[in-house]
């Protein structure tokens, strides 16, 4: 039975975990990865014509939240790296014609969240990004509503970040960036 609401070209995924299929290890601390295998096994979240994606329909219409939080337990980098967190990472090989975060009404005093937020909080370091648009990936619209927003942070106990923690050859860094391309 289809919903009269959701259109053919509509592409919903609820409560899922999504495991890409190319055999590369996972991204960790990351929301939603959308990536693509090759220029020959793409992901299109538009309509594909004579083997190519046509970015002239579909996209991703985020209304809801997606979100992703880190926490640090270390000050100095580890052999894990630095703690980092990506909402929403668009790969290679992917094309998305449009991303739209939208705050709509649900009624006439409230509205939907439309957010997309990375968190990296702790006692240590850490890199925030609320999306990143990899290598060969094809985004040529983003679209973010009066309300919605894209958020990346992050905070440390540690402020004053000693000679111990902080060396010439690992400094203490804190980077956030709601849109990296």
């Amino acid at each position: 039975m289809s919903s009269p609401n959701i259109s053919s070209e509509s592409t919903v995924i609820l409560g899922a975990t999504l495991i890409d299929g190319t055999g590369q290890d996972p991204m960790s601390n990351a929301a939603i990865v959308i990536q693509g295998a090759s220029s020959t096994f793409f992901t299109c979240l538009g309509t594909v014509s004579s083997g190519a994606c046509n970015t002239t329909g579909g996209g991703l219409l985020n209304t809801g939240t997606i979100a992703v939080q880190a926490n640090t337990n270390s000050q100095t980098v580890t052999s894990n790296g630095i703690t980092s967190a990506t909402a929403l990472y668009i790969g290679a090989f992917t094309t998305v014609p449009r991303l739209d975060v939208k705050a709509e009404a649900v009624n006439a005093s409230g509205n939907t969240a439309g957010k997309i937020q990375a968190l990296v909080t702790g006692v240590g370091q850490g890199s925030a990004f609320g999306i990143i648009l990899g290598k060969n990936s094809n985004v040529p619209v983003i679209n973010v509503s009066q309300g919605a927003s894209i958020i990346a942070s992050v905070t440390t106990n540690t402020v004053s970040p000693t000679k111990n923690i902080a060396t010439a050859t690992a400094p203490f860094s804190l980077v956030s960036e709601a849109i990296l391309t």
